[in-house]
């Protein structure tokens, strides 16, 4: 007989069937309580109800368990209550599930045979049924097939306890080969699967050594949930568990003692009694005990762990102690492993939404396009996804459009409050109400948008120790970072603004403003103060002209970013004017030595507004583009610090002033578009790094040029008077725009670290670039990565050191020979050329490279996936690529770096054995109506350049093979019919 034992509104792991009169006070009990003990969700009856309206919550018990244990006693077989339990367990199970007998006190032989008591029973039975013979023969029947199955026999397992221990052991190992009992998509937990196997990789759940593992992420991605979810999934692997919620929180209720108190209890089965934690009977029960813990949402990990749970005390072999933070510094000290819960892909971000929204996965007609809305701006996060769904859930249209619309203004309520506890953890406040590190971050999260360069952010940031500010919040998951670029989620920028918008009613009391209804607010009413720090103002959001006082800046003692600028820009400058000064050119900025960065772009300055002796020394970024009446920059030699300089589009400019040698800080400056500039390139500091000159009048580089040993990139492009000096180029620059300089005649010398070269549209140069100058120098930059090399030039034939050429088509087919890959690296590199022109303009053209692979297993068998490789074609020196026209014939050349175990999976070396040739072909695409034309096509292994690439050579050459390089027309191959084609893309 059996009966509910627990919530009936969890599944059942364990259905426990036996005959109470015999084992119920003694065996059963022992068992149950051990399974109980390991977490096992066991169907067992307390008391002797074997009424009918039992019999179907015992059928939906029996479905739902994962393992039926049978205990056949002396007189199992006397109750038909019993009888009719095994022959339901039989036919439930019968599809696969696991059945257990136990035979206690009895031999198993006596059950399957139904001899002595056995036989006893079934004569009464058949005895009281005499018109129901078949059911006492599928009583039988059931017995016997129960009883031949492999199970457990009390006879000589004493004692008891290792005869249960033996069995619970055995269960659990049974139910890992279960899926989890848990439906994660019907709790609404998308996604989660994954991670919590991930974790349990981390746990390293096999091995005896007590484990640490820390999980960390912004608030509301789901630690939590995450943390409860692995910890209902292997609980019943330890002997004692204990999940502590909201440390932070209940630290600052309650104390850390009594926390303790509460974590001690629950290990060891809410014993009240149990002693302190410096009890020695305590650590020595700890010692031999297997625990899990789940410390939840430490703000303090180290010092909160080392109260919970000293470093000093050991805990039993096995244990796992998990640790849920918002900053993965905290963890590094003390846990073995650390893991980022992230986001959710777009997929199951989507899917969550319309769970909170709509209570199902199903979106409703007309909604999906907002509910695309929605989940976008939620950027993954679950605690938003699921606040956002349910406050939509039952609204129409329009109030679902209103409400995407406040979000674009508002944070919603919810999120900002469990937000901003991360904001709160920031140290302590200073005299202005904020710590250094929040400082930083509200300028991250007011003044600089996605995808800025970090070592910028950190040069403009006055704080001391920037770059250790930077990382601890990259730690705490207030910023991202991607390949040294930062950037932020949304809700945590909002957060941010909503921080500074509260400082004060009155916008001239706040620290920083960027709002254009503010600035315009402070800038005609004069009422600036020196609390304000920062300015930011895009003045495309203006709707109407704004005039200025000329003192409107006089007041602001601190302000340290000052910037103007024009979202609706064109490439000659040109916007609707919104600002006004009076006189524009005569305003009084009246600054502290606080300024770090002023931009003023398109404004109507004659000069800096601003005497030479006034402190700039802290200033680091100064941003006058299109200026178009500016013809003079003052002596900035004060400003001592002056790292980032950008003038382009200033017409009025002609030379680059003699001081400007002295700026020894200076990395970036832009004079791109002053076309009257030609003289004082001599001028140039030599710490510059990037340079562009596009669209200036000089003629020459001069060779002071070639003392600019950090250059890194310069532009050139559309320097129509250009003529010479390319040889005075310095070694060192990675990327060279010289496209549109139509007067140059030749590039006698490419500098040796090249890794980019546009010489497009160069329509009178006479000297063949030659990029095999480049090869010859091959290894000696460490760092050099042949995969970003590219070129293109005029020139009409491909250069000689390819190893395999077309004469005339677009594609290639190639026998490879044995060992054409390196067999311990993934990366396979190649080189491709082709000879192209572009009649007419093309938006955004990019080179298209396909191709495929074939096997020598099947001659018909071609490999998949096939793959495509993009290469853009940055033309006007990576302005206008949206403009691009080639009408001359020209070289295009491009590294390509192909990860075969990305291609053919972890098995990559055994696939790539039986490859034996490659097909390519070539195209262009791009948006526009144009007319495209490829005459020549050409490639070569890059695995051996600087050897194999000085003289036209077979892939079997440059692998030290026997030969068996062989051109091949193949009729299977759709690229190998392919000759020069002349196409139109009109898409």
């Amino acid at each position: 007989m059996a009966a509910s034992s627990s919530s009936s509104q969890e599944k059942y792991e364990v259905f426990l069937s036996f005959r109470g009169e015999d084992t119920r006070d003694g065996f059963i009990g022992h068992l149950y309580n051990a399974l109980r003990r390991k977490r096992i969700n066991t169907y067992k009856d307390d008391e002797n109800l074997e009424s009918g309206h039992k019999i179907s919550e015992i059928m939906d018990a029996i479905k739902e368990s994962k393992i039926c244990i049978i205990v056949f006693s002396k007189d199992f077989a006397s109750s038909t209550w019993c009888l009719d339990e095994v022959f339901r367990i039989l036919e439930c199970k019968r599809g696969g599930n696991d059945i257990i007998p136990i035979f206690y006190g009895i031999e198993p032989s006596i059950v399957r045979k139904q001899e002595q008591s056995y036989a006893v029973s079934f004569d009464k039975h058949e005895q009281c049924f005499k018109d129901k013979k078949d059911k006492v023969q599928r009583w039988r029947d059931a017995l016997k097939e129960v009883a031949a199955l492999s199970g457990y026999d009390s006879k000589n397992k004493s004692p008891e306890y290792k005869f249960i221990d033996e069995i619970v052991e055995d269960i659990l190992s049974k139910l890992c080969r279960y899926p989890s009992t848990c439906d994660h998509s019907k709790r609404g937990l998308i996604g989660i699967e994954n991670h919590i196997k991930e974790i349990e990789g981390l746990l390293c759940m096999e091995s005896m050594d007590v484990r640490t593992i820390g999980l960390y992420g912004m608030g509301g991605i789901g630690k939590t949930t995450l943390a409860l979810a692995v910890f209902q999934t292997l609980s019943h692997h330890f002997e004692s568990r204990c999940f502590l919620r909201n440390v932070r929180e209940e630290c600052e209720k309650r104390g850390v003692m009594k926390l303790r108190k509460e974590l001690l209890s629950k290990l060891f089965c809410d014993d009240k009694t149990v002693p302190s934690l410096e009890s020695t009977h305590l650590q020595e029960r700890l010692c031999r005990t297997k625990v899990l813990i789940v410390l939840d949402d430490l703000v303090d990990a180290i010092s909160q762990l080392n109260e919970l749970l000293p470093k000093e005390y050991k805990l039993g072999a096995g244990s796992r102690i998990i640790v849920t933070t918002r900053d993965a510094q905290l963890l590094k000290s003390r846990t073995d492993k650390v893991y980022e819960v992230k986001r959710l892909n777009d997929i199951e971000a989507l899917k969550l939404f319309r769970l909170h929204a709509f209570k199902n996965n199903c979106v409703l007609e007309g909604y999906e396009a907002l509910s695309k809305s929605v989940a976008d701006y939620a950027y993954g996060n679950p605690l938003a996804l699921e606040v956002l769904g349910s406050s939509l859930h039952s609204k129409s249209v329009e109030e679902w459009k209103s409400a995407l619309d406040e979000l674009q203004m508002e944070l919603n309520p919810k999120i900002e409050e469990v937000l901003r506890i991360s904001f709160n953890q920031l140290g302590k406040k200073d005299k202005k109400g904020y710590t250094p590190i929040q400082d930083v971050f509200l300028d991250i999260a007011c003044f600089h948008y996605d995808g800025v360069d970090r070592k910028f952010v950190e040069n403009m940031i006055q704080h001391s120790g920037a770059t250790k500010k930077i990382s601890d919040l990259i730690d705490k998951c207030l910023i991202i970072e991607d390949r040294n670029r930062l950037s932020m989620h949304a809700f945590v920028r909002q957060m941010g603004k909503a921080i500074v918008y509260d400082e004060n009613k009155e916008p001239g009391q706040r620290s920083r403003l960027w709002k254009a209804q503010d600035v315009r607010h402070v800038l005609e009413r004069n009422t600036g103060s020196c609390t304000i720090e920062g300015i930011l103002l895009n003045l495309f959001q203006l709707e109407k002209d704004v005039k200025v006082r000329p003192t409107a800046l006089s007041n602001m003692h601190d302000l340290r970013i000052l910037r103007f600028f024009h979202d609706a820009f064109d490439y000659e400058g040109k916007f609707r004017e919104r600002l006004g000064w009076a006189p524009y050119n005569k305003m009084h900025l009246l600054l502290e030595e606080n300024l770090v960065e002023l931009v003023m772009r398109g404004s109507q300055l004659v000069e800096l507004p601003w005497n030479e002796d006034q402190p700039i020394e802290n200033l680091m970024k100064i941003d006058l583009g299109y200026c178009e009446s500016l013809i003079q920059i003052q002596n900035l030699c004060g400003a001592i610090n002056l790292q980032w300089i950008n003038i382009e589009g200033c017409p009025s400019l002609v030379q680059v002033p003699s001081w400007f040698k002295n700026l020894n800080k200076l990395e970036h400056l832009d004079l791109g578009c002053c076309k009257n500039l030609k003289d004082g390139l001599e001028n140039l500091p030599l710490n510059i790094m990037v340079l562009s000159l596009y669209g200036t009048a000089i003629e020459a580089l001069p060779s002071s040029f070639r003392d600019l040993e950090k250059l890194v990139y310069l532009n050139l492009s559309h320097c129509k008077n250009l003529t010479g000096g390319i040889e005075n180029l310095p070694l060192n620059p990675r990327r060279l725009y010289l496209s549109g300089c139509t007067r140059l005649k030749s590039i006698p010398v490419l500098p040796s670290g090249l890794d980019f070269l546009d010489a497009s549209n160069c329509t009178s140069l006479e000297t063949s670039v030659s990029w095999s100058d480049i090869q010859q120098v091959e290894g000696i930059r460490e760092d050099y990565n042949f995969e970003y090399r590219q070129a293109v030039y005029p020139g009409n034939e491909i250069p000689e050191w390819f190893s395999h050429q077309t004469d005339d088509g677009n594609s290639s087919h190639i026998h490879l020979p044995p060992n054409w890959f390196p067999i311990h690296d993934p990366l396979f590199g190649f080189l491709f050329s082709v000879v192209f022109r572009l009649n007419g303009y093309m938006s955004s053209p990019y080179i298209l490279v396909e191709f495929n692979f074939q096997t020598n297993v099947n001659s018909d068998d071609r490999l998949r996936p096939a793959g495509r490789i993009r290469r853009t074609l940055f033309c006007d020196g990576g302005r206008e690529i949206y403009r691009c026209e080639m009408e001359r014939d020209h070289v295009f050349i491009a590294g390509v770096k192909l990860n075969l175990k990305r291609l053919f999976g972890e098995e990559w070396s055994s696939v790539c054995c039986n490859v034996t040739e490659v097909s390519f072909r070539v195209s262009i695409e791009g948006t526009g109506v144009i007319n495209w034309e490829i005459k020549k096509f050409g490639m070569g292994l890059a695995s051996t350049w600087g050897t194999a690439t000085k003289s036209k050579r077979r892939f079997s050459e440059c692998n030290g093979q026997a030969s068996g390089y062989q051109d091949k027309v193949d009729s299977h191959d759709p690229h190998a019919s392919s000759k020069r084609i002349k196409a139109q893309s009109n898409n």
